[in-house]
């Protein structure tokens, strides 16, 4: 089973670099160009294999050098505005040493001045007018991380964004933002769903519940593990549930498998079923799930808070 593991490390970590980008990132797929996000992801997995330093390298400058002059990290280089991959080139960057961990100090000032979208003063006094029964189910004036510039905040940006900054918190010392942390997490346990995990948004609209997912709830309790609680104890057993599935996707195993780690769990019976999915669909040529899988087998202390 050991060996099996390792094995598969190794494979995926060649499967990646020979799907490298011709401009030298990591696309979604193979074939397509470098983006922030597959970057950024790799080269955390290539950190855990310290034969492939040189490929983990060239990963970083290319991150480095496509960091935008306000901070930010595109998604795809061109495009005109910083995005949701700003924490994830923080995360990989964060712990490179030099200019590197430079450019992740000034991704995060990027980072704690971008907001989700607040209701302006019409629409908060029409939300409260509002029968109960067709509000959303949600703390409006809470603010995290939105997908998009304008846009309300999400779960997944915000777990992603309080993870990152949190990573930095030794570094930052009395310029941690320990307000927008706070905010961040206030509204993760906002959203959280009735049955312990997290949607994409919402945990109820219209006055139906809405159903958590996996991938998102796995997020949620990286970026929640150093606030150990009630909630959190449910979350973690709301994923085991919503793992047990055998229709569990390659993304929600791979992320499973670090959360459960992370938590000092035993995650082996899921490596095993992570590895199953990929000799039975190769993700699907996902590159963003085939790095996680790698730091899943071989990396999970990279997402762990010391």
């Amino acid at each position: 089973m050991v060996a099996s593991h390792s094995t598969a490390a190794t494979e995926w970590i060649d499967r990646l670099l020979q799907s490298r980008a011709a401009d030298g990132g990591f696309g979604a797929a193979p074939g397509q160009p470098g983006n922030s996000e597959s970057t950024a992801l790799t080269l955390m997995a290539l950190r855990a294999h310290p034969d492939r330093a040189a490929d983990a390298d060239r990963a970083r400058d290319w991150l480095v050098q496509r960091q935008r002059d306000d901070g930010s990290w595109a998604l795809l280089e061109g495009a005109e505005d910083g995005s949701w991959v700003t924490p994830w080139a923080i995360l990989a960057l964060q712990a490179e040493g030099g200019a590197s961990f430079d450019a992740a100090k000034r991704g995060v000032d990027w980072l704690v001045r971008r907001e989700g979208r607040r209701l302006g003063l019409v629409a908060r006094v029409m939300f409260q007018l509002l029968p109960a029964e067709e509000r959303t189910s949600l703390d409006p004036q809470l603010v995290g991380w939105p997908w998009h510039d304008g846009s309300f905040s999400w779960v997944e940006p915000t777990s992603v964004s309080v993870l990152a900054l949190k990573h930095m918190r030794g570094a930052l010392a009395d310029r941690f933002p320990a307000e927008r942390v706070e905010q961040g997490e206030l509204l993760l346990y906002d959203r959280q769903c009735d049955d312990g995990g997290w949607n994409y948004g919402n945990r109820a609209v219209l006055g139906e519940e809405l159903h958590a997912y996996p991938d998102v709830t796995a997020i949620a309790l990286l970026a929640l593990q150093d606030r150990p609680s009630e909630r959190t104890a449910k979350g973690i057993k709301s994923l085991e549930q919503m793992l047990a599935s055998d229709e569990s996707s390659g993304l929600a195993l791979a992320l499973g498998c670090l959360c459960r780690s992370v938590y000092g769990g035993d995650a082996t019976a899921l490596r095993e079923r992570l590895l199953a999915r990929y000799r039975r669909t190769g993700f699907l040529g996902e590159m963003r799930t085939l790095a996680l899988a790698s730091l899943a087998f071989n990396g999970a202390e990279k997402l762990k808070l010391s």
